[in-house]
């Protein structure tokens, strides 16, 4: 008969050895990233306000999605934002107005999610299973719309406020440290007021080398400048009028050269018909942006997210007010033309393209078009799932073609990340 001792010494074994597998497993979850056996992938953020989540598709060689989960980010997105006017105050997409709500982090081994309705940040750790969620922390500031990463520095644009209230709210940028478990831990000091009083932001993305942070002022017309010190906070700020108004999406290519689409709005969330553009600049070595080409305009309208081909040749402008896309081409010293307008058709005005990314491979383009399931034909309140996934092949010389939609998205979607 065994003796209590002993029995006391056979349960702490068990539980040492339980906490070890535990802890095994965890770690294999988190390190299971760098496994060559994980499948090319595409992830979307529903930014649903009742609960976020990432939605997991496996891509196939032809571009084509499978649904393979939905992960929750343990935090709340913005849900249904408010159709623009002269519509009805009907629940309707653009609940974010930014890019990169989602990102990929620079190793490939995490996913970052904005979760705009609960004011924190999720960091989900990609495997062959899919997605596991290993941490949640504030965003230091309020609605935070966008989010970048460089070396393991992650920084988060807070809005402030939605883009249907007009309180006041400023803007904010605040820094993280990521670490090889996939934990974000706030970096003392790095939060900064960015623009003036109902400037929101749009977008914020790290130049290549990371020494420069740069964020869009959606309302306030102007590009943010932060150098960046080797502690991980910013040194000072430059703001510089944007080329046209209400600077939106952006993105760095090649050679030190960043391209902003340009919405051109009249008001919020009125865009100028016809009067999108796009302006490229390059960075200089003190850190300022030098203007190449200024407001190239497309003819079409509210081009808010841009992407760029790996090899930097082509950008791709996705226009929410025409429901197109157009591809301009740049050159090596930065300089941007117009290739094409209209490169495709997303459905028409009412499809509204919100969002978009490109495979490192630059072969496929994929688009969400928040509401192209209502194939043209408007219908108040809006159905929940009738955003749709649109998967273009890219051609050598920047043209695109349709291959295929995946169905059922909620149209609260933004965020796209394509692996």
């Amino acid at each position: 008969m065994y003796s209590l001792r002993a029995i006391q010494n056979r349960l702490m074994v068990g539980v040492a050895m339980f906490i070890s597998v535990f802890s095994l497993s965890v770690q294999a979850l988190v390190h299971d990233a760098g496994n060559t056996t994980i499948p090319n992938r595409v992830y979307v953020l529903s930014n649903l306000g009742t609960g976020n989540t990432v939605l997991v598709y496996d891509r196939a060689d032809d571009g084509v999605l499978t649904f393979v989960q939905e992960v929750s980010t343990g935090g709340f997105g913005s849900g249904a934002g408010e159709l623009p006017p002269p519509l009805p105050p009907f629940p309707g997409p653009i609940p974010l107005d930014s890019q990169d709500a989602l990102i990929k982090t620079q190793d490939g081994r995490f996913l970052i999610a904005v979760n705009a309705g609960s004011n924190d940040l999720s960091v989900l750790a990609i495997n062959a299973a899919g997605l596991t969620l290993v941490d949640k922390v504030p965003s230091n500031g309020s609605f935070p719309v966008s989010v970048t990463e460089h070396g393991g520095l992650v920084y988060v644009a807070n809005a402030g406020q939605t883009p249907d209230e007009f309180p006041g709210a400023v803007p904010t940028i605040a820094g993280f440290r990521l670490n090889g478990d996939g934990k974000l831990h706030p970096i003392p000091g790095s939060r900064r007021i960015a623009g003036s009083a109902n400037a929101s932001a749009a977008d914020i993305v790290f130049s290549p080398s990371g020494q420069v942070l740069v964020m869009t002022e959606l309302n306030g017309n102007a590009v943010d400048v932060f150098r960046m010190g080797r502690d991980g906070r910013p040194v000072d700020e430059i703001s510089m009028p944007a080329n046209s108004l209400t600077p939106f999406g952006a993105q760095f290519a090649r050679g030190n050269i960043l391209a902003i689409v340009e919405t051109n709005d009249t008001s919020r969330r009125l865009a100028v018909d016809k009067g999108t553009s796009m302006s490229s600049y390059r960075l200089a070595d003190n850190g300022t942006l030098v203007p190449v080409s200024k407001a190239v305009p497309s003819g079409e309208t509210a081009a808010c997210w841009i992407r760029f081909t790996p090899d930097g040749k082509f950008a791709f402008a996705i226009n929410a007010g025409s429901g197109s896309i157009s591809t301009f081409r740049f050159a090596d010293d930065g300089s941007l033309s117009l290739v094409s307008a209209v490169t495709v058709d997303t459905g028409g005005p009412f499809s509204l393209p919100i969002d978009a990314d490109i495979t490192a491979d630059g072969k496929f383009l994929y688009v969400a078009a928040a509401l192209d399931g209502l194939n043209g034909v408007p219908v108040i309140p809006l159905p929940l799932n009738v955003a749709n996934i649109q998967v273009y092949q890219i051609g050598d010389d920047g043209s695109l073609t349709l291959v295929g939609k995946t169905t059922g998205v909620p149209f609260t979607v933004e965020g796209v990340v394509a692996h």
